[in-house]
């Protein structure tokens, strides 16, 4: 291990330490006050991770355990889930339960940054230590680019493994001056944490390497030892990762990540500094290539902050240390950039933890020469300058609160985001099904036209069109509509879930018009199209079964419930045709997993009994 290092930092007195602490809560905690009182949930993720997700709604020991063995259905986000079932336990599914804790996790990790920062700067700058980790944790907090991470739901894991990582760093930072132990293992098990609560954070070792660099040590040479458990973690994380990611691992080539991770670095860092034009979604037009002049500039200015990093090293490395945190935690983000179908070139939420590092090397730039200058000015500058400081204060917590009130509900979310880019399909696809909710079929026929305009191969959009051209009288639209839809599934892409859409809603239509055997033909198109899916295999299942053929409908159940394991509807079926087909065992097990599954399910407890009677007769 290495020797305990001794640094002599300059601070306020305790009394001013804790107002300063106090005012930063308290503006957290005002900035966000109207969205929280205010905002409920959106249609993004919101539904599928909590409102609609059984597991989250139940908390079982079956409930838990499927937390931590699936996906989200991408990323393994294990306590992030256990976040939500404590939540939905204790308090019900209210929205303003689920904003109060990520606000709260938020504010935390602002006070863990400054903690850490002051750590970090105290060495080179003992006497603006403090100066330093206030600015970043009060810029930090106060930011409109982190209102995404902040006031959605489904951003949970973005804010809570912000939070361990931001605490793994202090306890190791703390370890590295008292040498303890205990110390060290906190480190360890908060980087775990973060871990499983988003593996986004697994190049934490790196950092740590980038800390050895700042302090002038020989991370490999000296203190290898001290970094393996942390290592070991992040390659076992990033290999479960690699599971739930397969879609974007082969979306798109090497070349166009690249050219998109660019782009996504140079918008997060003028985003920093000048914060307009944030929304939820921003869209990636086609082609991807270095002909689009906004794809051919942004790795210019990535190899300009390397090269300022690199001339920095020597006599500034708290500078590099800052440009080089910024990208390194930027890194596991651009292998998401595919998304229901779409191409984002960034998403705000992302830049959540990685914002912090460029703020650093601006206030170690900016700050010391600040203080000494006013220091030496009249009482009157001070004036000026304290006045100034309230007024930066005053207009970002101002861009933030606007921000966060975008987030109302999903209207204002997609209007917002229609606002910033009008060509966007998915927000024009999304306000439709608002106005579908509504009634307003004709005007979400018209919103659907639009998005469809713009993005022809939108199966979503497409299913969308039929259904509102169904409520409004036009089967034969509506028929059209939905096989339309499957003829424009794009072939430039893997198929996606949300490409079932037209299939499963022509076979619906088709049955209700007495069309089954053409139903059924295109329930199998769908499996072909996308055979991993539980979904087709389950209306298949009941095809089977209303034909008579329960042979055939018990591989399909069977196929359903291995395939998401959470559907109880399929489950209950397979019970069903498993008893009459006299496997009573099957039906036993199949019934008990609706129990467990909806432990309110009277129906499925009453025919689980009367199998058991049978079989201890």
């Amino acid at each position: 291990m290495q020797q305990a290092a001794t640094v002599t930092v300059a601070s306020p007195s305790p009394r001013a330490q804790r107002w300063a602490v106090g005012l930063l809560i308290l503006v957290g905690l005002v900035t966000y006050l109207p969205s929280l009182l205010q905002n409920g949930f959106v249609d993004i993720d919101d539904g599928l991770l909590i409102t609609r997700n059984a597991n989250v709604l139940h908390l079982t020991l079956p409930t838990l355990w499927a937390g931590f063995t699936t996906f989200d259905p991408e990323l393994y986000v294990p306590l992030t889930f256990v976040s939500y079932q404590l939540e939905a336990a204790l308090f019900g599914v209210h929205p303003f339960v689920f904003h109060l804790t990520n606000l709260l996790l938020h504010i935390g990790t602002a006070l863990l940054v400054f903690a850490v920062i002051r750590r970090l700067a105290a060495r080179h700058f003992p006497a603006d230590a403090f100066l330093i980790g206030y600015f970043c944790a009060l810029v930090f907090a106060l930011h409109p680019l982190n209102t995404e991470a902040v006031v959605w739901a489904a951003a949970r894991k973005d804010v809570l493994s912000a939070f361990f990582f931001c605490a793994a760093l202090l306890f190791f930072l703390r370890f590295r001056t008292d040498l303890r132990r205990r110390t060290y293992v906190w480190s360890v098990v908060f980087f775990l944490l973060a871990l499983l609560s988003k593996v986004s954070v697994l190049m934490f070792p790196f950092i740590l390497l980038l800390v050895d660099a700042a302090e002038g040590r020989e991370g490999f040479r000296t203190g290898w030892k001290e970094k393996m458990p942390f290592f070991g973690l992040s390659l076992l994380f990033g290999l479960i990762a690699l599971f739930g990611k397969q879609t974007q691992l082969t979306s798109l080539s090497l070349f166009e990540k690249g050219l998109l991770a660019c782009k996504a670095t140079v918008f997060y860092l003028r985003a920093i500094f000048w914060p307009a034009g944030l929304t939820i979604f921003h869209p990636q037009e086609m082609p991807i290539a270095l002909s689009r002049p906004d794809l051919w500039a942004p790795p210019l200015v990535v190899l300009a902050m390397l090269a300022v990093a690199l001339v920095c090293y020597r006599r500034h490395r708290l500078i590099s240390f800052g440009i080089a945190f910024y990208l390194l935690l930027l890194l596991p983000s651009f292998i998401t950039f595919w998304k229901n179908g779409f191409v984002y070139f960034a998403s705000e939420r992302y830049a959540y933890v990685p914002m912090v590092g460029i703020l650093f090397a601006f206030g170690v730039v900016l700050l010391p020469p600040l203080r000494k200058t006013f220091q030496q000015r009249s009482f009157l500058w001070r004036i000026i300058g304290l006045t100034t400081g309230m007024l930066f204060i005053v207009t970002l917590g101002g861009l933030t609160l606007r921000q966060s009130l975008t987030w109302h509900d999903p209207v204002a979310l997609n209007e917002r985001a229609l606002l910033v880019n009008p060509r966007s399909a998915h927000a024009l696809n999304n306000l439709g099904s608002a106005s579908f909710a509504a009634g307003q079929y004709r005007e979400a026929l018209a919103l659907f036209d639009r998005a469809l305009a713009i993005d022809p191969a939108l199966p979503a959009a497409h299913a969308n069109r039929g259904q509102a051209l169904l409520k409004l009288g036009d089967t034969d639209g509506a028929l059209k509509a939905f096989a339309t839809g499957i003829d424009s599934l794009p072939n430039n892409r893997p198929p996606l879930p949300q490409d079932l859409s037209p299939f499963l809603d022509l076979a619906q239509l088709l049955d209700a018009l007495g069309r089954s055997q053409e139903a059924e033909q295109v329930l199998r198109g769908a499996i072909q199209h996308l055979p991993g899916a539980p979904l087709p295999h389950y209306y298949l299942g009941v095809k089977e079964q209303q034909f008579g053929r329960l042979p055939e409908a018990l591989v399909q159940f069977r196929l359903a419930t291995d395939l998401d394991p959470r559907l109880a509807d399929a489950f209950y079926r397979l019970a069903a045709v498993a008893a009459e087909t006299g496997q009573l065992s099957e039906a036993m097990t199949a019934l008990e997993r609706v129990l467990e599954l909806d432990p309110g399910n009277e129906l499925a407890r009453e025919h689980l009994e009367n199998i058991r009677s049978l079989l201890a007769e």
